[in-house]
């Protein structure tokens, strides 16, 4: 998924490189993860004010307003589990992944807006 503050010339955007990795994720304690996801999150549905697109916020919001807490960090925690190749990748990009077969809709609309995959 493209995304970033910065347009290039291709319509690409670039993505800063995360805090966290998901090997530092997976390092941490359960409430830690769980805290972390939570922070994570809030700030997906706060990134309208940087992206200018209140509609993938709003999709992903109303996505995971059907799970609870531990659904999500379980979610997030089964696929870091499943895929230690990727634990040196940001964690804002694998939390995505990890949510995006719970949220169909979020999806459509993020290939609509970035016209990829």
């Amino acid at each position: 998924m493209p995304c970033s503050s910065q347009p290039k010339s291709d319509g690409l955007i670039s993505i800063p490189n995360a805090a966290a990795t998901g090997e530092t994720y997976h390092g941490l304690t359960d409430s830690a993860r769980s805290y972390y996801l939570s922070g994570l999150l809030d700030g997906f549905f706060g990134s309208p004010l940087l992206a200018g697109n209140e509609n993938l916020a709003t999709a992903l919001h109303e996505c995971l307003l059907q799970f609870h807490t531990v659904q999500i960090v379980a979610i997030v925690d089964k696929y870091i589990a499943d895929n230690p190749a990727l634990w040196h990748h940001s964690m804002h990009m694998l939390a995505l992944d990890a949510l995006e077969p719970s949220c169909p809709e979020f999806v459509a609309l993020q290939k609509k807006v970035f016209k990829t995959r």
